[in-house]
């Protein structure tokens, strides 16, 4: 028996779409992708017509010596994005210790959660279209069960300092929501 550790038993099996309703009103979708979740935000970020920032939340350190807070890149163009996804987007999803976000100045936001959720926020016209042409049906996203596990992927750890070395990331401490 190899260093492959215990057999991953999905959480979750079908993608599906929901509108979710925060207590003040404010609308955003939230999406269950479990067929292709990377293909799916290559697609919203090529839907995309203006620049993104990205905004890299390290809630667990990954590394001795690593401190957990937000990190927020420089603008980059959305095909920038999409090869900073292509690098860096297995380690990204498969990987619990933290969370990404990809945002507008015209306050789009793609936001991956440690839960395998991407939170849509923004007039849908421009995510929709994407979650059409997925085919992803309208349904209910499962909850979260309590209690619960992460997933930690233990395979190449130097991918955080080195995705923390592409660029000048402005750091800030940890929200008090990360890692919901």
């Amino acid at each position: 028996m190899g260093d492959e550790g215990p057999e991953q038993i999905p959480a979750f099996d079908c993608d599906s779409y929901e509108v979710f309703r925060y207590p003040d009103g404010t609308e955003c979708l939230v999406v269950r992708v479990v067929s292709d979740r990377l293909g799916f935000l290559r697609l919203l970020l090529g839907n995309l017509d203006q620049e993104v920032k990205i905004l890299y939340i390290l809630v667990q350190s990954i590394q001795e010596g690593e401190v957990p807070g937000r990190y927020l890149s420089p603008v980059l163009s959305p095909s920038d994005a999409i090869r900073f996804l292509d690098e860096f987007g297995d380690f990204l999803v498969e990987d619990a210790r933290h969370e990404f976000w990809f945002m507008t100045k015209d306050r789009r936001r793609i936001v991956c959660d440690i839960h395998d959720r991407i939170w849509l926020y923004g007039h849908p016209d421009w995510s929709m279209p994407c979650i059409e042409e997925f085919g992803i049906p309208n349904g209910i996203v499962e909850p979260i069960s309590f209690p619960h596990s992460h997933r930690y992927a233990f395979g190449d750890t130097d991918l955080s300092p080195r995705l923390r070395s592409l660029w000048e990331w402005h750091y800030s401490p940890l929200d008090d929501r990360d890692g919901e």
